[in-house]
């Protein structure tokens, strides 16, 4: 382990106390890195092969991130609590500790022969401090609990993300809120326990920290009746509080959140003063809440239309479709991929266009589909423009519609009729390639993406040529090479691509990836040796074969894998035989 070093002026409010942390993954790490960047000497206890957020992955210079980040300062002892020994060291430190901390599944300390009550029996000044995924009892204590299913059954996932779908928070807020609440419920302990010299037992999970946390949505659709929606940047009920797509295409935040500043935000930024005065702006909460999306769309395309929308030639400006003749082009909102503009007879007319009108005037040529041929499976290629840009539609082929009759069953199965969006396949267009010289020989070959170069002579691998977010690629095993002409998408031939490849540098291979034993006899199919939380594993497509204990992962052969892979095959194939009996 490594320690920080405090400097001058930093606090060391809890010099001398002793912590005793059985942990692993984030909750308790983040309660006791608190306690040791405030300067008690923490002992983090490790399972032999050390804990599993070790392994989580190599960005910070070899060493974990998640680990850096919560095991600063602290020292580490790995102790196996299944060996006498190992556990007499461990009840030899919290015979002494001021605070124990352990976040393993309720129960298993017990088991392992270690009771808290019967800790403060013989250590009545300890504060013990339980964290779990979902409390000691209860249907759900022997649950697995990831950051990950906690978000979702809290309702966290509900009201995050886009409209569209369901959004996990981008950092384990489970586990940090949980160690969050026990810092600070052990630091209430140690109060305590300075006025009355006695310990405490803490508890403390995952779901019910978080849970805490969803009161205002809670409240306010229990007791308000209000339909909580996932709102993206935006604010459910405070406007204007999100982002905000320019006439430049660059998004602006913009956070209000009461009528001094917005006064103030019209005054000064906007440069009208007396907009907070105007009935469909003098309100925040109150006006937003009232309003539905169409009609502050309707709002905003009244009080935008100059700069959205073009004008005819006296100055009116003119929100007909091009595309239908009969529709009515409108601001619409897609909180993916931010403001745009859209017919009223949407879904029947699918006209759309970016919001910028310079960017829509680029685009102007492809106001209605062109055509430019047919696909190599007969049907039509188009050439569309969406919110998004330009892109290739053409109709794929799919299979038959027929019955099959299952073996031993007299009832017939159909396949599913597939919906009209399955049957369309949209292929994006590579900036920089003009739309003018898009013929239907060039849509063929888009279409036909990714596609094979041929060989690589130096490792007998394919090297394939595809197009991405940030332009067309090769690709060859594990590496890959960007094309810098856009245009040498339509005429790079293999010579060429073998010196791309050539130059180019290996990609990183997983952290989680001990040894790469080669491919498969069989089926030419990777075999690997991995990390797991429970230690190394052979993987070899969906099959995972465990790894003797005496045996080591590094050491070990493609040919001693092979059994081993072959043995768990018996294993899941005796396993589903004994179901099909009972």
């Amino acid at each position: 382990m490594w320690e920080i070093k405090m400097g001058e002026g930093q606090s060391r409010d809890l010099a001398g106390l002793l912590v005793v942390s059985l942990e692993q993954a984030v909750a308790a790490p983040y309660a006791a890195s608190r306690l040791a960047d405030a300067g008690a000497r923490v002992i983090k206890v490790e399972r032999p092969e050390g804990d599993f957020a070790r392994g989580y992955d190599a960005d910070a210079r070899g060493y974990s991130s998640y680990f850096v980040w919560l095991n600063r300062g602290k020292e580490s002892i790995a102790l196996d609590l299944k060996n006498p020994d190992d556990m007499k060291i461990l009840k030899q430190m919290l015979a002494t500790a001021d605070v124990f901390i352990q976040n393993l599944m309720p129960g298993a300390l017990e088991r392992l022969g270690v009771s808290m009550a019967n800790l403060r029996k013989e250590n009545p000044a300890i504060i013990t401090c339980d964290i779990s995924g979902y409390g000691a009892t209860g249907p759900f204590a022997q649950m697995k609990a990831y950051d990950f299913l906690v978000q979702a059954e809290v309702g966290l996932a509900q009201i995050t993300g886009a409209p569209e779908e369901p959004g996990r928070v981008g950092v384990s807020i489970c586990d940090i809120a949980a160690g969050m609440t026990a810092h600070a419920a052990i630091l209430q302990a140690l109060v305590a326990k300075g006025r009355t010299g006695q310990g405490r037992s803490i508890e403390v999970s995952l779901f019910h920290a978080l849970a805490d946390w969803m009161n205002v949505p809670y409240l306010q659709h229990h007791y308000g009746g209000r339909k909580i929606k996932r709102p993206g940047l935006h604010h459910p009920t405070i406007a204007p509080y999100g982002a905000y797509l320019c006439g430049d295409d660059r998004m602006i935040l913009i956070s209000i959140q009461n009528e001094r500043e917005w006064t103030r935000f019209c005054a000064e930024l906007l440069d009208a003063p007396s907009m907070p005065n105007n009935p469909d702006f003098n309100s925040n909460v109150s006006n937003v809440k009232e309003k539905r999306t169409r009609e502050v769309l309707d709002l905003l395309n009244e009080s935008l239309g100059e700069l959205i929308f073009e004008s005819d030639k006296n100055g009116k400006i003119n929100r007909k479709c091009k595309l239908c003749d009969t529709g009515e082009l409108s601001l619409k909102n897609s909180f993916r991929g931010g403001a745009f503009i859209g017919c009223s007879n949407y879904p029947e007319c699918k006209f759309t266009r970016p919001l910028s009108k310079s960017k829509a005037a680029a685009q102007s040529q492809l106001a209605e589909p062109k055509f430019l041929g047919k696909h190599e499976n007969g049907n039509d290629i188009f050439l569309k423009n969406g919110r998004f840009g330009p892109y290739l539609q053409y109709e794929k082929v799919l299979e038959e519609n027929i019955e099959e009759e299952k073996p031993k069953k007299r009832n017939k199965t159909k396949k599913k009729k597939p919906e009209i969006n399955e049957l369309l396949k949209n292929v994006s267009i590579p900036k920089g390639i003009e739309l003018k010289s898009i013929d239907i020989d060039k849509a063929k070959f888009l279409c036909s993406l990714p596609k094979s170069l041929g060989v690589n002579p130096e490792n007998q691998k394919e090297i394939t040529l595809n197009t991405g977010r940030f332009g067309p690629y090769l690709k060859c095993e594990n590496k890959s090479a960007r094309l810098e002409n856009v245009e040498e998408i339509f005429s790079i031939g293999l010579n060429r691509a073998i010196t791309l490849i050539a130059e180019a540098k290996p990609g990183r291979m997983s952290s989680s990836i001990i040894k790469d034993l080669g491919e498969h006899p069989e089926d030419k199919k990777p075999v690997r040796i991995m990390k797991g939380q429970y230690g190394p594993y052979i993987k070899y497509k969906s099959l995972n074969a465990t790894i003797p204990e005496e045996k080591d992962p590094v050491e070990l052969t493609m040919e001693e894998a092979l059994i081993l892979i072959e043995k768990r095959r018996e294993y899941d194939k005796n396993k589903k035989s004994k179901k099909k009996k009972k």
